[in-house]
């Protein structure tokens, strides 16, 4: 009898224990995910301020788990007059609403365990950042199960994804997910996190004791005394994407004078410093002095793009509507770097076709003319300048979401492409073949096809998202199913390329420069892509 009541107390001991544990791990759910809630994340307001929107979320986040009755009014534009130095970025330290902000170094030896430490310890996330791209994101949570960390990326979507698939990927040149995750953890460089939280300020502040916005910075006693900034920026990244439409890099270079990204011009003038460095992360400028360096155009989507009599053919929708774009889509919109009025192309007269196509590549400084007095509208374009048409194109993407990029200055006896066919292969944007041919035959013209396949590596694909709805064997004359065809379908659903009702798209004739133009621009401005 007694070995029946023990194995029965065993047993209700059992469940009891069993649904305890269900308890806990719900419970245990619950508090890992507290901070995914849809108000606590955020994308950045604007390129360059991917630290603010992320310490915005931090912020969010801690406040939620504090039960803050006012953490939804957290925002980036109430956090950046306490938080933010306009020209440097975000400070290294700063208090806001009854919570203090402080900065940290990775160390480098142990990254991985110093993230799992922080987040243990700090269960409403921290903000990281990437000085090589550079880039800050929302770290949310690690998952021990499955060696997984989780973030919020405020430059791709205001939703939790896991750290191999933020921006900081770029990092990367793995396509597996936990290579990707080793390489992004192992190569941070620093971070934010909430150092302490007074609850009666915080309270006070609810109550609207205290003004919202605190704009009187207090340094932490633990905030690290390292001087360095770090990039407001945002990320980007963009990453690589690809010229559309007429295939050719219009670059203003041809192999001898043309070109250099000397006659570039230098990037947009940036806020000058107010305050000390060692008070913010300040974005990387770069080098005025490289292919149109710091920026990008912001061009008038009433400048439509028309490829019109001049192109040879292109390929026709399906009819269908456009493709709803993906929600992790990046709007382009380069800045402006010269002007236009300053130029006067007899070749480039208001009315034709292509005028406002090449007023953009101009402006953003992404070609320029073969001479002060001609754009060279008919003329050829080379293996060497369509790939430096494209590193500037993935250059000025950089730029736009505020990463440093090169001044293309090439060293004493090297080609004036050479910085360029670097850049290219180094970030990607092209791989062995053409890299080769830049070694070997630099001046070879460029078909439509070589031209389209370069470009389509110079925009990350979230640039690049398809508006068209274009089915694969529509354009006759394509492989879809070699490299070459696979650009060319991808420019068309992005809206980059368009042309002619004949289905064709004649990869193998060369491309004029006035199609690269249109093709460029289209690039460089969402605004500007053509449905199909």
């Amino acid at each position: 009898m007694k070995s029946h009541t023990f194995a029965a107390q065993h047993r209700i001991a059992a469940v009891v224990l069993t649904v305890v544990l269900a308890v806990t791990a719900v419970f245990s759910q619950t508090l890992v995910a507290s901070a995914a809630d849809e108000n606590v994340y955020c994308k950045q307001m604007g390129g360059g301020y991917c630290t603010l929107a992320s310490a915005t979320m931090m912020l969010r986040s801690k406040g939620k788990l504090e039960k803050m009755s006012g953490w939804t009014s957290i925002t980036q534009q109430t956090l950046k007059s306490t938080a933010w130095i306009n020209g440097a970025g975000l400070r290294h330290s700063f208090t806001y609403k009854g919570m203090s902000v402080s900065y940290g170094d990775f160390s480098k030896s142990d990254n991985k365990s110093t993230l799992i430490a922080m987040l243990k310890k700090h269960p409403e996330g921290v903000e990281i950042y990437e000085r090589a791209l550079p880039h800050a994101i929302f770290l949310t949570r690690y998952d021990k199960a499955t060696d997984t960390f989780y973030c919020a990326d405020p430059a791709l979507t205001a939703s939790e994804r896991t750290l191999a698939s933020s921006y900081l990927r770029h990092v990367s040149k793995s396509t597996k997910a936990a290579t990707v995750q080793k390489d992004i953890v192992n190569g941070l460089d620093s971070y934010w996190y909430i150092s302490r939280y007074n609850e009666e300020k915080a309270t006070a502040y609810d109550s609207g004791d205290l003004p919202q916005n605190n704009t009187t910075v207090k340094t932490e006693p633990s905030a690290p005394s390292n001087t360095e900034t770090q990039p407001a920026e945002e990320t980007k990244p963009a990453e690589q994407t690809k010229p559309a439409e007429e295939t050719k890099p219009v670059e203003e270079t041809k192999p001898a004078k043309e070109t250099e990204p000397a006659e570039q011009t230098q990037p947009v003038d940036k806020p000058e410093q107010t305050v000390p460095d060692s008070e913010a992360v300040k974005p990387d400028t770069g080098d005025t002095d490289g292919v149109q360096d710091d920026s990008v155009v912001k061009q008038n989507s009433s400048d439509q793009i028309a490829v019109g009599d001049d192109t040879d053919g292109g390929i026709v929708s399906d009819g269908s509507e456009p493709v709803e774009p993906d929600s992790d889509a990046l709007q382009i919109k380069f800045d402006t770097v010269k002007s236009f009025g300053d130029v006067s192309f007899s070749d480039v007269r208001p009315g034709d076709w292509f005028y406002s196509s090449v007023q953009a590549a101009y402006e953003m400084g992404l070609m320029s003319g073969l001479s002060s007095s001609e754009f060279g509208v008919n003329g050829e374009v080379t293996i060497a300048q369509t790939v430096t048409v494209a590193a500037r194109i993935y250059a000025s993407n950089a730029s736009y979401m505020g990463y440093q990029i090169p001044d293309f200055k090439p060293a004493e006896g090297e080609a004036w492409y050479t910085p360029y066919a670097e850049y290219a292969y180094e970030k990607g944007i092209i791989g062995t073949k053409y890299y080769s041919l830049m070694q070997t035959a630099p001046d070879q013209i460029a078909d439509r096809g070589e031209y389209a396949e370069i470009l389509s590596g110079a925009l990350p694909e979230e640039a690049l998202p398809a508006i068209n709805s274009v089915p694969d064997g529509s354009i006759s004359d394509v492989d879809i199913n070699t490299n070459t065809g696979k650009a060319i379908y991808k420019l068309y659903r992005a809206g980059v390329l368009a042309g002619g009702t004949d289905g064709l798209y004649r990869p193998e004739s060369s491309i004029k420069r006035s199609e690269v133009a249109a093709i460029v621009s289209r690039m460089a401005d969402s605004d500007l892509r053509v449905a199909l």
